[in-house]
């Protein structure tokens, strides 16, 4: 009575900024936004070493930048994008110059 595994077809996307969003995706930059606002009110209040507040500036403005090129780019791998690409042009994907890859294929 073995059932398997099941696989559920959804629709690839393309970047994480596609909606529907992930429940994971909001509640992350909800805790993210929060996680700054309380940062920035209790620096501002009890720091008064203008060093501090310059760095955690440019640390916030490197971690937004990252996570928003993280989350904008495609994570679908250059080898997959060239194979389906061959597949909708009725081309033959010439697999035998990646066998360093996998050898399952």
């Amino acid at each position: 009575m073995d059932q398997g595994l099941r696989i559920i077809e959804s629709k690839k996307r393309k970047n994480g900024f596609e909606l529907p969003l992930n429940i994971f995706q909001v509640l992350v930059y909800f805790v993210f936004i929060l996680n700054i606002v309380i940062y920035f009110l209790v620096t501002v209040n009890f720091i008064d070493f203008w060093a501090i507040h310059i760095l955690s500036a440019v640390l916030l403005i490197g971690s937004v930048t990252s996570g928003f090129f993280a989350t904008s780019t495609d994570p679908e791998d250059l080898l997959v994008q060239e194979q389906k690409s061959c597949e909708e042009n009725n081309l033959v994907f010439d697999d035998s110059k990646y066998d360093f890859y996998c050898n399952i294929c």
